[in-house]
């Protein structure tokens, strides 16, 4: 009988990863998911998706300090000095252990004296869209409490432009949770965020996912979206008012 070449650490860890991806279903709402997740990515220094992972464990309750060392470790190596600093002094106001107290500020050291890479280093068209919708998001809520469900967001690269903001993510792809089966409670984020997703998304699947993104936001739901032609923004807009309309009326919205 004759046998494959050995999986590498790497195939090992993939199918890992997968796996834990698919139990996204019953435990997506408990912060030691995403912790799980946290430590997969940051195994594979997939540094983006490791600080997604952690500041959706965070805004889900978990409240461990190692939590946000690691988080602080993590900005620290995608070269996010000035998060890595903030964060670890989020840390001083409340610690109490002296073993933390010294990672800590060995931490802002390094974070001081690291070399910061912008977030403008990132693709031209992704950075402009992350951006736009950032000063959108924080225009409509500005408090630092702000509660932010970013639905289909990739690796989850959003969450370095709204630091302040108690940021979860969900991915079908990167934490296996589905834009059209969102796992919340009703109304349990102020805004509710999809970035170039719609467009994605099977049309007779597309008021299923707006139901979901009106479903699960208290405040806010908002889209950004390409467009491109007039007839097709004419469509899509005309398509979009239509649902919203219905939406509105059936839900006694003004």
């Amino acid at each position: 009988m004759r046998y494959g070449a050995p999986k590498t650490w790497l195939e090992q860890d993939t199918a890992s990863l997968r796996k834990w991806i698919k139990l996204a279903d019953e435990r997506a709402l408990n912060p030691q998911f995403h912790r799980q997740l946290e430590c997969m990515y940051a195994k594979r220094k997939q540094w983006v998706q490791t600080i997604a992972a952690y500041r959706s464990s965070i805004a889900l309750g978990d409240a461990n300090p190692d939590t946000l060392l690691s988080l602080a470790h993590a900005y620290l190596a995608f070269g996010q000095m000035d998060l890595a600093i903030s964060t670890c002094q989020e840390i001083r106001a409340e610690m109490e252990s002296s073993l933390l107290q010294q990672k800590v500020e060995n931490l802002i050291t390094m974070a001081g004296t690291g070399i910061p890479r912008p977030l403008s280093n990132i693709d031209h068209n992704r950075y402009y869209r992350m951006k736009t919708l950032s000063d959108h998001v924080l225009n409509l809520c500005p408090s630092s409490s702000c509660t932010l469900l970013d639905v289909g967001g990739g690796d989850g690269v959003f969450a370095l432009f709204v630091p302040e903001a108690d940021y979860v993510l969900a991915d079908p792809t990167t934490d296996g949770i589905s834009g059209t089966e969102l796992p919340f409670t009703e109304k349990s984020f102020d805004v509710a965020v999809a970035c170039h997703v719609l467009e994605h998304i099977p049309q007779n699947e597309r008021v299923q996912f707006l139901d979901q993104l009106c479903t699960k936001a208290r405040k806010y739901v908002l889209l950004l979206n390409p467009f491109f032609d007039c007839q097709r923004t004419w469509l899509e807009m005309s398509n979009l008012a239509q649902w919203f309309a219905a939406y509105s009326h059936g839900n006694g919205i003004c």
